[in-house]
């Protein structure tokens, strides 16, 4: 099975570059180009001196950073959101038990 590609091209410092990718990847590449060249903004304007190896490199780990801090924020708030459920599962769950019981000694008085 041949994979299709797509070529999508993208400008970042001025500077074009042109990607292969797959089609579902193209938009989000183009989305992600911006966030790129933010940081890369940033980098340079923080260190003025930087070559543009080194500038990249600083930019690619700041959002790496950025998308670890989010992954683990989405985990704790998923444990979060579990344990929530489990909570509230139960007090349910004593609630009906405590229901039950009730019904029994009124079937039985």
């Amino acid at each position: 099975m041949t994979e299709k590609f797509e070529t999508v091209r993208l400008r970042v410092l001025g500077e074009s570059y042109t990607f292969a990718c797959e089609p579902e990847d193209r938009e989000l590449l183009k989305y992600a180009a911006p966030l790129l060249e933010e940081q890369v903004d940033n980098v340079q304007r923080q260190d003025p001196l930087l070559n543009t190896a080194n500038v990249f490199m600083l930019a690619a780990l700041k959002l790496a950073t950025t998308l670890l801090q989010s992954q683990r924020d989405s985990e704790r708030s998923n444990m979060e959101s579990v344990d929530g459920v489990r909570m509230v599962r139960r007090r349910v769950e004593r609630r009906l038990e405590k229901i039950a019981a009730e019904s029994k000694a009124q079937a039985a008085g």
